[in-house]
């Protein structure tokens, strides 16, 4: 599938719309200044998907409602060990492994993040979606998504930073939608 710059634009106006509210609850949340920025948008294969893929923790939200599908978030090790230190107030630097702690603080990242995205999404296209709890899932990456996709899926991958006080940290958003899904949506936009 391949999206028309009216479609792209449209999908990065209803990211930046969610993701808006979602920092303004994690800048709540942290008690810092908080901006995320979308700055790309893509349309991915499992291959293209899973070509270059870093040690690092994919932390899935299955979708429920009117299409079914996953919202997953992919950070590398060294960006996941930030956010968690931010998250948890530690000391940068402190966190070495990810403990049951910093995936707790982790999940509510993503719960906050997916749930702004889907609901932003959902009143754009008047469908319900809604986020299951956060799946976390450290190790190989290539093995995790390969956990989460499903063949005939399709993949619209929004590259995310997140901007906090001094912090410049990064992730990969996934909507995972099967194709008849993904063709509601952008028929939705049309």
């Amino acid at each position: 599938m391949e999206l028309n710059n009216i479609q792209k634009d449209m999908l990065k106006e209803v990211g930046n719309i969610g993701i808006g509210h979602a920092a303004t609850a994690l800048s709540k949340l942290v008690n810092k200044q908080v901006n995320i920025d979308l700055p790309d948008l893509t349309i991915r294969t499992i291959e293209d998907l899973t070509a270059n893929c870093p040690a690092g923790y994919l932390i899935n939200c299955s979708i429920h409602g009117e299409i079914e599908g996953n919202l997953a978030f992919i950070f590398t090790k060294e960006d996941v060990l930030r956010i968690a230190e931010i998250l948890t107030m530690s000391e940068k630097g402190s966190i070495k492994a990810i403990d049951e702690m910093s995936k707790s603080a982790l999940s509510e990242l993503v719960n906050i993040l997916s749930g702004a995205y889907l609901s932003s999404l959902s009143d754009f296209i008047g469908f319900n979606l809604m986020p299951n709890p956060p799946m976390f899932i450290d190790g190989n990456i290539c093995d995790a998504i390969k956990l989460i996709i499903e063949e005939g899926q399709e993949i619209l991958e929004v590259q995310t930073t997140f901007i906090i006080a001094e912090d410049n940290v990064s992730s990969r958003m996934c909507l995972i939608l099967p194709k008849e899904g993904m063709d509601k949506i952008i028929n939705a936009l049309s």
